[in-house]
């Protein structure tokens, strides 16, 4: 019996894990996409060697067909490894002149066989509605990809505008600088892009020269801080084989210690370092604030598909006063990803409360608590890193 319940436990365990880790190979942005406003599809996808092989997209007003066939031959020669693959499509630049898509397009993505037989393993919906998506909110700053190492992108967010400086170099080695702006339509862009070369000054004072109008940009945010970005001629022709990069935004503030990716799965705010720490809001518990010093803590295991991250925070003044913040991502049970203050002691209360990844970015934390006597305040504030 006790086998059988272990049995029975681990299955659960691994349909919990399956459910987490899966994702769809094809994905629309934005999701509620506007009619007469750009569109964009993200194809995630692996070839099963190293040879690779293209994608042939075939577009009408009511489908999108996606169709990955990979390289075959008798003279090749492929390494047995998975290469996992990106790719943006923008179906409206492949549809007939003068036609537009149905109020709802099916989008379906075929993967060809060793046999040659075109399997189905993936559909999608994209559905045309009046009212605008909601803008994403970019972090401005500077982004890298991994397979652009010699170029990097400059990302600037205001008032709905958003501009991108893609820094690379020409076939002759020269700077050049590729600069575009536009808005974001939910959590895409596109746009063209101009070329400002290096001037090479002779005697002073150096004549302006005009921008090139050259190639477009192509940009889908899987959150604030990570992108998928695709360039059509702007890159030099030897970067310009892999077509979609995956950017990531540097970050120069964040402890070493804490996972790098902002704002991905997994992500957990960064409270190492000093904060003034408080409650307020009621007549019977007065205001109180005190220093502490946060530390990261480590990883400690849920079950084999969850973990959470402790932080403990120790009083400046006393060290026998402490509490420990917990972060967790519960997505898969219960949709849920936060953080929670717990064992927070305030003029002889114990509080607690909730707080998103979002209200730790600024340095500033006002969340309700709950201390025990009536309505509360939880209040954060950083003092140094």
């Amino acid at each position: 019996m006790r086998r059988i319940a272990l049995f029975l436990l681990a299955l659960a365990l691994s349909c919990v894990a399956s459910a987490q880790f899966r994702f769809d190979p094809v994905s629309v942005h934005p999701a509620n996409p506007q009619r007469g406003q750009p569109i964009l599809l993200l194809l995630r996808s692996y070839w099963s060697d190293g040879c690779g092989g293209s994608l042939d997209v075939r577009v009408s007003t009511e489908r999108v067909d996606v169709y990955q066939i990979p390289r075959t031959g008798p003279d090749l020669f492929c390494t047995s490894a998975l290469v996992s693959f990106d790719e943006l499509i923008d179906p409206q630049e492949k549809l007939p002149a003068n036609t537009r898509f149905a109020d709802n397009v099916e989008v379906r993505f075929f993967k060809r066989n060793a046999a040659g037989i075109d399997e189905l393993l993936d559909t999608d919906l994209v559905e045309f509605g009046a009212k605008a998506p909601a803008n994403l909110n970019l972090v401005s700053g500077s982004f890298s990809a991994p397979t652009l190492d010699v170029s990097g992108l400059s990302i600037d967010q205001q008032e709905g505008v958003m501009s991108t400086l893609l820094t690379d170099y020409d076939e002759q080695g020269r700077n050049s600088w590729r600069f575009g702006a536009g808005k974001m339509h939910g959590d895409i862009y596109i746009g063209d892009l101009s070329r400002y070369n290096q001037i090479a000054c002779v005697r002073a004072p150096c004549p302006r020269v005009a921008a090139d109008a050259v190639g477009k940009i192509y940009l889908v945010a899987l959150n604030a801080n990570e992108l998928f970005v695709s360039y059509r001629n702007a890159l030099a022709p030897d970067v310009a084989r892999i077509r979609t990069h995956l950017y990531q935004r540097l970050v120069f503030n964040r402890a070493p210690m804490l996972p790098r990716e902002p704002n991905a799965d997994g992500w957990i705010p960064d409270f190492i370092g000093e904060w003034l720490v408080g409650v307020t809001g009621t007549k019977t518990l007065n205001a109180e604030f005190k220093r502490y010093r946060i530390g990261y803590i480590g990883m400690v295991l849920v079950d084999p598909t969850r973990a959470n991250r402790r932080f403990s925070a120790i009083s400046v003044t006393d060290p026998r006063d402490s509490f420990e913040i917990i972060c967790s991502d519960d997505r898969p049970v219960d949709g849920e990803r936060g953080c929670r203050v717990e064992r927070y002691r305030a003029l002889q209360q114990i509080c607690s409360t909730s707080i998103a990844p979002a209200d730790v970015v600024l340095g500033n934390v006002r969340v309700p608590a709950d201390c025990d006597v009536g309505d509360t305040e939880f209040m954060m504030q950083r003092l140094a890193r």
